[in-house]
């Protein structure tokens, strides 16, 4: 009985310091932790106003003359040293921010753009309103806000944004504007390496080492909590204006015929959106636009766990909505169009020639440093991303007239739609699906109200995917489409169409290459291996109906197919296309008349190719053809007499 008495007070001892032992570490954990201090910046609100914020960057070589403004004494007056600049200007910003909670910011006339004369000893040319915009994007509004919410170990933060006004323009001389500014920017580039040579290249390097380590990525990331953030931005109203040449709007003729078109000589003041209409100037009117964003970051020791099971995936999912939009545009946006087209050309063999000395000497091949910038690193964040895209667009119309000259209008109509993408984390795979509710073109006389040709695709559905394939053979892209098409052709309008080519199409500028055979090096290339692409494409029109006008003293065809299907497939060493004809019907009446039904028609084509001799790469090639085809009634009638007749 006393050795039971003593044994228990023996555990009861030990049960006595342990728990001592327990709560003394519990003490001096507690004692260690220094609890949050408020700042004197979270019960507060910081509210910063600025005025005109200028930026200028010169696009002239005359830096000794606009410098010399600075060097002089007061009141020194010299020749105008006004030259071409980029011209970066804020009216107004306005910020306000509290702590971890919340922000606010305005902007107001916030303007990128290209001045013809700026001149820094004037300070109303860091201003956007003391220039004539040509070529530009302002901004005449901007707001936007952030909230932040941290509860526990989970950081939310959401952001709205809005955009009102956005204006866009553009004139023939952006080509040569833009060509400055890079120039510029490699004159300073080149600047900036002989001061401080290698200094670059030392960075670079020291960079890719610290990024190279995924060591390195975990730990600078294993303290970071889940991210979760949304944002909204909404563009309301947007136009771009497209100046046309001097030569054109000096034009007597092309002013003459605008008078007549428009009822006014140069400006018309009361248009619907408080625009002015001016001689030589086409706008386009942007759609309202609506962006969001939405990330869910998983924590940084989820996505780099060693356990497969426990590893976490980050989504990103980004949303567009185009709202409707109506638009129409005229001839007089060729001029426009071709100038730029010309001053590119002229452009880019300024450049070719002046690169031609440098591609005769012998290329440096590129440091190990700076050959793998990309690390295995990245490569493992990006494989944690799991990313979904959406874009909305709602009913869209397109007028392109060919007025003054003709009253000859082709119209195009666009249908809600819808269109959803999915990235897969590493970018394996690639799904991506779409519906459009119809797209209609036209062409008719406006005056006369008659349709030369209509087009419409209605119910079209297609769907996209690129990746590997399960036999494991390589990727492999994989499409399908299916639609439903109406279709119409009168000939006895064709000279709309005529008149149409005649404005437009055979006007447009296309760009063409003037490098000569000289200017390109002869290289010998190495065979490469073949590629283990594949393709599979499948097309269904269900039903397909066209009809055509030929006259009424020559025949009206009308042709009707239940479903029509095209197969395309290609691998490395085959190539396949079929194509499924399924209750075909033509009928034809008026002078020319008959009658052609075919219940099914196959046409299908193999190609392959087998390798014969390795050593040489030699390969035979085969082609199979074959067609198949039901019964056929055919009849065929000249003014009602029968001139033909198949079963």
């Amino acid at each position: 009985m006393l050795l039971r008495q003593e044994q228990r007070a023996v555990e009861l001892e030990e049960i006595r310091q342990k728990g001592r032992f327990l709560r003394t570490k519990l003490e001096r954990a507690s004692s260690t932790q220094v609890p949050p201090k408020s700042s004197w910046f979270d019960d507060r609100e910081v509210t910063v106003e600025i005025l005109s914020i200028g930026v200028a960057f010169p696009l002239s070589a005359e830096e000794d003359v606009i410098l010399s403004h600075s060097l002089l004494p007061t009141g020194t007056h010299l020749a105008s040293s006004s030259v071409t600049a980029f011209l970066f200007s804020i009216a107004e910003i306005h910020f306000l921010s509290q702590r971890y909670q919340k922000g606010e910011l305005q902007i107001h006339d916030f303007a990128f753009q290209f001045v013809g004369q700026f001149d820094q000893s004037i300070p109303k040319h860091f201003e956007a309103a003391s220039h004539d915009t040509i070529n530009g994007l302002r901004f005449p509004h901007l707001q936007a806000r952030v909230f932040q919410q941290s509860p526990g170990p989970q950081r939310r933060i959401n952001a709205t944004a809005t955009v009102d006004g956005l204006e866009l323009y553009l004139d023939a001389s952006i080509v040569d504007n833009a060509f400055s500014l890079i120039q510029v920017y490699r004159q300073g580039k080149a600047r900036l390496e002989r001061i401080a040579p290698g200094q670059a290249k030392a960075n670079l390097e020291a960079l890719s080492a610290r990024i190279a380590s995924a060591e390195t990525v975990e730990n600078s990331l294993s303290a970071a909590a889940a991210t979760t953030f949304r944002a909204e931005l909404t563009v309301r109203s947007g136009r771009i204006s497209l100046r046309a040449p001097e030569a054109f709007r000096s034009d007597a003729n092309a002013r003459m015929l605008f008078r007549e078109v428009s009822g006014v000589d140069s400006v018309l003041e009361s248009t619907p959106d408080g625009h002015p209409v001016e001689f030589g100037v086409d706008v386009v009117v942007l759609p309202e636009l609506k962006l969001t964003a939405a990330f869910t970051g998983a924590s940084a020791s989820d996505k780099f766990a060693q356990d497969q099971e426990r590893k976490a995936v980050s989504s990103l999912k980004i949303g567009a909505h185009v709202l409707a939009s109506r638009n129409t545009i005229f001839p007089s946006i060729l001029p426009f169009m071709v100038e730029v087209v010309r001053n590119l050309e002229l452009r880019l063999e300024n450049v070719a020639a002046e690169d031609s000395p440098a591609q005769s000497s012998p290329a440096v091949p590129p440091s190990d440093g700076s050959a793998s910038f990309l690390p295995a690193a990245t490569n493992a964040i990006g494989g944690h991303l799991h990313m979904d895209f959406e874009l909305r667009v709602d009913d869209s119309h397109l007028s392109i007239s060919c007025l003054p000259d003709v009253d000859v209008v082709a119209t195009l109509d666009w249908e809600r739609s819808s269109l959803f993408a999915t990235v897969h984390p590493g970018v394996r795979d690639i799904n991506m699906m779409g519906t459009i509710g119809g797209i209609k073109a036209g062409l008719r006389h406006a005056y006369l109200g008659e349709n030369s040709f209509t087009a419409e695709a209605r119910n079209l559905t297609f769907q996209l995917k690129f990746g590997n394939v399960p036999t494991g053979s390589g990727p492999a892209l994989v499409a399908s489409l299916k639609t439903e098409i109406d279709g119409t052709l009168r000939c006895v309008r064709l000279q709309d169409l005529l008149c149409f080519k005649a404005v437009w199409l055979d006007r447009i500028p296309v760009f063409e290459s003037r490098a000569t055979a000289q200017d390109i090096p002869l290289t010998v290339s190495k065979p490469h291996p073949r590629s283990t692409f594949g393709i599979n494409v499948v097309a269904i029109i269900l039903p397909l109906n066209l009809a055509v006008d030929l006259g009424h003293s020559i025949t009206e065809m009308n042709l009707k197919l239940r479903s029509l299907e095209i197969r395309r497939s290609r691998t490395d060493h085959t190539s396949n296309l079929s194509i499924f004809l399924y209750d075909v019907s033509l009928d034809a009446s008026r002078w020319l008349s008959g009658h052609l039904e075919i219940p099914g028609f196959i046409f299908t084509t193999n190609r392959s190719s087998e390798e014969r001799d390795k050593a040489m790469d030699r390969r035979i090639n085969k082609l199979e053809v074959q067609m198949d085809s039901k019964s056929l009634d055919l009849t065929l009638e000249i003014e009602g007499s029968r001139m033909l007749a198949l079963q």
